[in-house]
């Protein structure tokens, strides 16, 4: 599901002039649900702020152009019920391709982080807004690959990951996954990335027989 949504800050400087001044804008792209085609990812649609669990379908492959940020919201409502359950995550059934290039990297992050695409989360700027929280290991939960094809392995090259790594896929604790990149029975390529502030471990590889594309 995609939902487009465009948040205009406007400042009315003179009400008897009858001017009205836009003083700062801002867009982003809100996803979750299903990909259950073949989609690309666009400049002109980032950031894109990933709301629910996404997963990419088997058949699918999800193409993510250069300089394209993606941001995971965070949500700390796992503190008080759900364990860390609701920590967002992308699982890729199908096919990721993210080949980012020299400065124009694809940016994996959370929406507390300013740094990349903006104020994101609305609650201003870290380290010029009194309200501003700032981005934090854990903020988000994983990127799961999980596609045994060998004829369509996903692709991360010039990414820039960060402030993910903890989520538990069960209530009771008792599954933790705390890793930003797990790759299951997969191949795929990784390379020229900046893997960082990761809650625990930044590249998780489990039935990694075929684990060989990592540069």
């Amino acid at each position: 599901m995609l939902t487009k949504k465009v948040f205009f800050l406007i400042s009315l400087l003179s009400l008897l002039m009858g001017s009205v001044w836009v003083t700062s804008s801002f867009a982003k792209t809100e996803v979750s649900g299903t990909i259950s085609s073949d989609t690309t990812w666009t400049v002109e649609g980032s950031p894109y702020v990933i709301t629910g669990d996404l997963t990419i379908a088997q058949e699918a492959k999800l193409t993510i152009a250069p300089g394209v940020v993606v941001k995971f919201g965070y949500n700390d409502y796992w503190r008080r019920w759900h364990g860390y359950s609701q920590k967002r995550r992308m699982i890729v059934n199908g096919v990721l391709e993210t080949k980012g290039e020299s400065g124009s990297e694809i940016v994996f992050t959370s929406d507390r982080d300013d740094t990349y695409g903006g104020d994101t989360n609305g609650d201003g700027i870290v380290g010029q807004d009194y309200d501003a929280q700032a981005p934090a290991a854990g903020d988000w939960g994983y990127i799961q690959i999980h596609n045994d094809n060998e004829t369509r392995s996903s692709i991360l090259d010039h990414c820039i990951i960060r402030y993910g790594g903890l989520r538990n896929d069960n209530n009771d604790y008792s599954a933790p996954r705390n890793y930003m990149i797990w790759s299951v029975d997969s191949a795929p390529t990784i390379s020229n990335c900046q893997i960082s502030y990761s809650y625990d471990v930044g590249i998780q590889c489990e039935g990694a027989d075929r684990m060989e594309n990592l540069s």
